[in-house]
């Protein structure tokens, strides 16, 4: 039998292991690595996808903190009339007033179109209130009636609000959620008329809004 003698190993077959190791060292040197290229400026445009991103966030915390807001948001209409006689300038102030603060607060708000008492009865008001007010969208209704004194029946220069009972209506489910009654600054402070009933409106406004 012929013996074939063994060979020695090669040197290229003492260095496969390292060779082998250090491959498999390189590879988890790479995988580790960011994939893109290290080329000038792309940690830039890395530092623009941080910024883009934390955007992205404030504007999701932005929406969820206003969403409450906006959900609170009504449409009212204003009703502004006089318990005997009617001055359209003084109850146009009186409903300016009320319309400021409901539109600061960030409501709709829109008048009923008339300063006259529409009915003597109590039934038939709210009645005709609430169905004006469901006509033009609305989901509450303010009510301000005004007493007017000394009103001169040829100019009604001398007129003058001296107090204004108002009644915030929530249509549906109808309920009343808020009412009560705004006494106008004593006869004696030099107050212009307008101003005074202007007032009136801002001060029942903000009465019925912190109900």
């Amino acid at each position: 039998m012929r013996t074939v003698p063994m060979t020695k190993p090669s040197p290229i077959h003492r260095l496969l292991p390292a060779r082998t190791e250090a491959m498999a060292q390189r590879t988890q040197e790479i995988e580790g690595q960011d994939p893109a290229p290290r080329v000038p400026g792309n940690r830039a445009v890395r530092r623009l996808g941080t910024v883009a991103a934390g955007a992205r966030r404030l504007s999701a915390v932005l929406l969820l903190l206003l969403a409450p807001a906006v959900a609170q948001a009504y449409t009212i209409m204003a009703y502004v009339y006089a318990v005997d006689d009617s001055h359209h300038y003084l109850l146009s102030a009186v409903e300016a007033g009320v319309m400021d603060v409901f539109f600061d607060a960030g409501h709709i708000i829109f008048n009923a179109g008339t300063y006259e008492r529409v009915s003597d009865s109590e039934t038939q008001l709210r009645y005709w209130v609430r169905n004006t007010a469901r006509t033009g969208g609305a989901s509450h209704a303010i009510e301000l009636k005004v007493s007017l004194s000394g009103v001169d029946s040829d100019s009604g220069a001398e007129a003058a609000a001296e107090w204004v009972e108002y009644r915030l209506t929530r249509l549906e489910p109808e309920e009343v959620i808020a009412r009560g009654r705004i006494e106008a600054p004593a006869a004696g402070e030099r107050t212009a008329h307008d101003r005074r009933a202007f007032q009136l409106g801002i001060e029942a406004g903000q009465a019925a809004l912190r109900r």
